[in-house]
């Protein structure tokens, strides 16, 4: 990690640990703040310079405050249809994103989304132990479950998100 970097992912840190401390947000503030970092390429994606949204998280039907539109990647899973196997992929796709006032805001709403989503169960349990990996399984998507268009899809997409974290998540404990 660059210093910059260092320093956006140390106040990513504690705007992910206000988040819980204000808001109760159900999320592990390390795991949180690694995915910003993952996320927002540390504050410098557009969608981060531009609605403050480090998350990646979209606007679904319930979502009414201020969104933008930007395209993203969204891996698809190996299906087999009629005999034949396609394998995983990425696609190109335009999404609605929602727009944030702050970095807390953002994660405020990571957190009240993981409350609010059945599926997540598993994620606020660990949050509430502050177990980092049981955090991450909690968002994993099923790899026998519905695909990344349905209901349920887990919180990412990419098949090697988790490794991805992983290191993000040590530097951010060393900073500490």
């Amino acid at each position: 990690m660059t210093r910059q970097q260092e320093l956006w992912a140390a106040c990513a840190l504690e705007a992910a640990e206000a988040a819980v401390r204000v808001r109760g947000a159900a999320i592990v503030p390390v795991v949180a703040a690694a995915m910003a970092c993952l996320e927002s390429r540390y504050g410098q994606s557009e969608l981060a310079k531009m609605a403050c949204n480090l998350l990646g998280i979209k606007a679904g039907r319930t979502w009414r405050g201020e969104t933008i539109t930007l395209p993203t990647r969204e891996w698809v899973r190996e299906k087999t249809q009629d005999g034949v196997t396609v394998p995983g992929h990425w696609i190109r796709v335009p999404a609605v994103w929602r727009c944030y006032p702050s970095m807390a805001a953002c994660f405020g709403d990571f957190g009240a989304i993981v409350n609010r989503l059945s599926w997540f169960a598993d994620a606020r349990a660990a949050a509430l132990r502050d177990d980092a990996e049981g955090f991450l399984a909690g968002l994993k998507p099923d790899p026998h479950g519905p695909d990344a268009w349905d209901d349920e899809p887990g919180w990412f997409t990419d098949p090697d998100y988790i490794a991805k974290l992983r290191p993000i998540m040590a530097a951010i404990r060393g900073l500490a």
